[in-house]
């Protein structure tokens, strides 16, 4: 809320400019396009319709898609619940089956996967390239070789499982270690703290896609029912 007589004033937001800041005006006051102030802050010329006082709305409007990426994500962890739920039904019917049929056990977990050894490495591959996208060689070679041999082994596909929460675990367990032993400021440049594991996420992510796709491709294998 701003008090004026009437003539126009710069509103001045001290934050790094972006197009992102937007000003709007309750009151009628024409508020003029973002322009650069100080060599960093973002600046409005605003024009009100009378004097007195004038209130105005600074948004940052990426914020809209912080909030669709949290909803997305409880949604990605009912789904997981539903999930697990789900998986563990599965298993007591795999249970119950391979006891009233023991001849079962010898066709599971032969062979992982029955895409063929051509899908398999493209798939492979496919997830390697994103991994070189992303990060450096050594994240594209290990998420390439553990996705081929998850789809082939489940041994293989259990370890990455294991590998892919692990990382997400060091990850979390290094920033939050570094926070309390140095309790780094809230500021803009706070993530730029923790960089030295910065390719731990993108490990466990890519890790974890293999492995659901590793898992997805075991249809003759009763607990992929």
């Amino acid at each position: 809320k701003v008090e004026s007589s009437g003539s126009p004033f710069w509103l001045v937001l001290s934050q790094s400019a972006n197009a992102g800041w937007q000003v709007e005006s309750d009151h009628g006051a024409t508020v003029g396009e973002r322009t650069l102030a100080n060599g960093m802050a973002n600046a409005w010329l605003v024009k009100p319709d009378q004097s007195g006082t004038t209130t105005l709305r600074v948004s940052w409007t990426p914020q809209n898609r912080i909030w669709v990426g949290i909803a997305i994500t409880i949604v990605g962890l009912l789904a997981c619940l539903v999930l697990i739920f789900r998986r563990r039904r599965t298993l007591d019917t795999y249970t119950r089956a391979n006891q009233e049929n023991p001849i079962w056990s010898t066709r599971v977990f032969v062979s992982p996967s029955t895409l063929g050894g051509a899908k398999q490495i493209a798939i492979s591959v496919g997830l390697g390239v994103i991994g070189l996208a992303l990060g450096p060689v050594w994240l594209g070679v290990v998420v390439g070789f553990a996705t081929f041999g998850a789809m082939r082994n489940n041994k293989v596909l259990y370890g990455v499982r294991i590998a892919a929460v692990g990382a997400l675990v060091i990850a979390a367990g290094f920033v939050v270690i570094q926070q309390w032993r140095y309790g780094y400021e809230a500021a803009y440049d706070w993530p730029q703290h923790f960089l030295r594991l910065n390719e731990l996420p993108w490990l466990s992510l890519l890790l974890l896609l293999g492995s659901v796709i590793a898992d997805q491709s075991q249809s003759d294998s009763p607990l992929a029912a």
